[in-house]
């Protein structure tokens, strides 16, 4: 039987590593309605490749008016609004994050396009609670035995002889 610590692994270590962004930050929740904002040409001309607070993405987050600040992982977004103790967590749309990945590859040289952008609510699966649910069922179930009778087919190779 698995420990509360490892069924909690998944929320715990998205925790652990934005509070070494933000510190103040106790609780992730999900974001619930498509979060719409626009990048312009100055954001990916003042923009840092390979930082997750001053990517384009962040900085124009940040301009909109209930977004303090925000931080980029490679498939998701912290959103950190009003009250700074609780991040909102949203989904990166594929095109966006390809963009995002030749902005950092290329050290800033090929820009993100300008235009409107969005980030997307998890769907049900995508969760943090269901990563967690599967994580507990997966560590629940019994594990098959490898090989022909349990033993492996290096042991059935040396039994013969």
């Amino acid at each position: 039987m698995s420990s509360v610590k490892d069924r909690l692994k998944p929320t715990r270590l998205a925790l652990a590593r934005l509070r070494g962004l933000f510190p103040k930050v106790r609780r992730i929740q999900e974001g619930t309605d498509r979060l719409l904002f626009e990048i312009t040409p100055h954001d990916s001309a003042e923009a840092k490749p390979n930082d997750s607070r001053y990517c384009p993405l962040a900085r124009a987050l940040r301009r909109l008016a209930d977004i303090k600040t925000a931080a980029v992982a490679r498939t998701v977004v912290y959103v950190i609004g009003a009250d700074p103790t609780i991040a909102t967590r949203y989904l990166i749309p594929r095109a966006l994050r390809i963009q995002r990945a030749r902005f950092d590859r290329s050290k800033g040289e090929k820009k993100i396009e300008p235009g409107q952008y969005h980030l997307q609510p998890p769907s049900p699966e995508a969760t943090l609670k269901s990563m967690l649910r599967r994580n507990v069922q997966t560590q629940q179930q019994p594990r098959q035995p490898s090989g022909y009778g349990g033993r492996s087919r290096i042991e059935r190779v040396v039994g013969n002889f």
